[in-house]
């Protein structure tokens, strides 16, 4: 039975640069990531972080991703970084001790 547990946070850094065009860099998403990435590794969460460009949901941003499959997080401002870390956590779980969490980055 094959494992569906997510492994990998996919974080929307998009900035869309049309008048009045809202979108997750607008709104912080790349100090967000920031945020998460240094908390990932802190915590040890069992995660791989990648920053992607976009999941068309702008309106509801920041937003972030579970992967494969798993859950959206929108509207993530600094306020809340420590509300998704906690549900990281308790999704995830924490890597076995010594072992490096992954930080994949892409984008900025």
């Amino acid at each position: 039975m094959p494992d569906d547990s997510p492994t990998k946070l996919l974080i929307c850094i998009n900035r869309r640069y049309g008048a009045g065009e809202s979108s997750c860099a607008a709104r912080g998403s790349e100090g967000v990531a920031d945020a998460i990435e240094r908390g990932i590794a802190e915590r040890g969460i069992d995660l791989a972080v990648e920053r992607i460009c976009c999941f068309g949901k702008c309106q509801h941003g920041p937003n972030m991703r579970l992967a494969p499959g798993g859950a959206f997080f929108m509207g993530v401002g600094p306020e809340r970084v420590s509300e998704a870390l906690d549900a990281l956590e308790r999704t995830c779980g924490r890597t076995a001790t010594g072992k490096s969490v992954p930080l994949h980055l892409l984008g900025s």
